[in-house]
């Protein structure tokens, strides 16, 4: 097994339930934080960049987990304020001929008069 690897597994083991107490404390949801847990240390370890020990390894876990958390907080923001702007307020205009009352049926053309369903 690559030392990364082991270093991964080995800060899994140890310090996996306290990461996600931290992600929890972060998104107050349990999957969230598990989630957030998950794709930090996949960042992380996606590209190692030295030979680190357990604690330096999770302070990078626990950097990462809080500016991705950050990082969907803001998107989440952003996409609530614009959300109002995308939605048209105005109602959509009734293209109805005025005399005729609206049965529900549609009229049919000359062709269709004479077909079965």
């Amino acid at each position: 097994m690559a030392e990364w690897s082991t270093l991964l597994s080995e800060l899994a083991r140890e310090r996996g339930a306290e990461l996600n107490q931290y992600g929890f404390l972060l998104c107050g949801d349990r999957a969230e934080a598990a989630d957030l847990v998950q794709e930090a240390s996949v960042r992380v370890f996606a590209r190692p960049r030295r030979a680190w020990e357990l604690a330096e390894a999770e302070a990078y876990v626990r950097r990462t987990m809080l500016n991705r958390y950050v990082d969907l907080h803001r998107r989440r923001t952003r996409w609530i304020r614009a959300l109002p702007r995308l939605v048209s307020p105005a109602p959509v205009a009734d293209h109805r001929p005025q005399g005729r009352a609206s049965s529900g049926a549609r009229p049919c053309g000359r062709r269709m008069r004479g077909v079965r369903l």
